[in-house]
């Protein structure tokens, strides 16, 4: 395997294990093969990791992820990271915390939050949101310059920090690492004077297509988009495979955006296409300027 795989591998397999050495966890219920598709890497990565572990004598103290035994990487999961070589790394990893343990989490955010923008190369973008329609869920998004940069991220002393914080917190998370369709493309549109507004409304939108729409799929989003970038307050309106992010001024305009012919027909070719879509309104945590 070539050295840029195992480093993928391993960091795959880092974030997936959080538990002891001698447990082999169930993946969480939200990470269900028809939305994440890494499910069963979360069984091969702790299982492997357990067995390996467990004939050494290791306790879960003595774990690190240096140290973690690679588990099989998925064609999904290789694809998609091949893809971004040269043209930036993306990924999404998805938190379920549970209420009382919400503030310790944002505060563990914080901290690695400024340790990943004030010590990171390649970071362009590192956000974490809160969802909305449920009192359990939190969003992280980052993007890098460079798959390098990416993986630097996750052999950073800050990233093991946190991911510790995570384990001894007992909070499950995933993964999913993106990529940008080349045709979608991009919008981002800078706030007249420069100044963000404090309470900005913030969207995103999960995508489960059939391999065959997916290039359909990408032209009727572009054309979204281009009929999007003329709303009045919106400032971020992107693809990834397969999630949409937009950001607006204010609840108003995400909410013309939402009632709009455009949007109107991109759901009706979503639908001859059988493309589901759920959306899920976000709440900023963290300091950083959208």
């Amino acid at each position: 395997m070539a050295p840029r795989s195992l480093a993928f591998a391993a960091v795959l397999v880092a974030l997936a294990a959080t538990a002891t050495a001698a447990y082999r966890p169930e993946p969480p219920s939200w990470m269900a093969d028809n939305e994440f598709p890494y499910a069963s890497m979360w069984s091969q990565a702790t299982g492997k990791r357990a067995a390996g572990a467990a004939s050494k004598g290791a306790h879960r103290d003595e774990w690190h992820p240096a140290r973690a035994e690679l588990a099989p990487v998925s064609k999904t999961a290789s694809t998609t990271l091949a893809r971004s070589k040269g043209e930036g790394a993306y990924h999404a990893v998805r938190y379920l915390v549970d209420p009382e343990r919400q503030e310790e989490f944002v505060d563990a955010w914080r901290e690695f939050e400024k340790d990943t923008l004030d010590n990171e190369k390649g970071v362009r973008v590192f956000d974490l949101k809160k969802t909305v329609d449920d009192d359990v869920g939190f969003i992280s998004y980052g993007e890098w310059k460079s798959f390098e940069d990416w993986v630097d991220h996750f052999k950073s002393d800050h990233a093991e920090k946190f991911m510790d914080r995570l384990r001894d917190l007992d909070i499950p998370f995933n993964l999913q690492p993106l990529y940008q369709p080349k045709d979608a493309g991009e919008l981002h549109v800078k706030p007249e004077g420069g100044k963000h507004k404090r309470h900005m409304a913030h969207a995103l939108v999960r995508y489960w297509a059939p391999p065959s729409a997916h290039d359909d799929l990408v032209d009727a989003w572009h054309e979204a988009m281009e009929e999007t970038s003329k709303e009045k307050g919106v400032r971020i309106y992107s693809l990834r495979k397969w999630a949409s992010y937009g950001t607006w001024d204010s609840m108003e305009d995400l909410h013309d955006h939402f009632e709009s012919e455009h949007v109107d027909k991109l759901k009706d070719r979503l639908a001859k296409l059988r493309v589901y879509w759920r959306i899920t309104l976000l709440h900023k945590v963290g300091d950083q300027p959208e």
